[in-house]
């Protein structure tokens, strides 16, 4: 079987998500979130517990808020 060459664009969705597959060894959560082009969110999550899922959008609120 032939190696096929990726040509997604790397700032595309599915970019993103193979690199969380990448990055994923030893995380204890994971959230993905898509926002349609209506403003719609699909959204889905993963962990070993919930506080984990919580305290992961708390600290992404606060550092995406208190970026420069």
């Amino acid at each position: 079987m032939s190696n096929v060459v990726d040509i997604t664009n790397p700032v595309e969705p599915i970019a993103l998500a193979r690199e969380m597959v990448d990055r994923a060894i030893g995380c204890k959560a994971a959230i993905a979130v898509l926002v349609r082009d209506d403003g719609t969110l699909w959204y889905d999550c993963s962990g070993h517990e919930q506080a984990y899922i919580l305290w992961a959008l708390e600290k992404l609120k606060h550092d995406l808020m208190s970026a420069e």
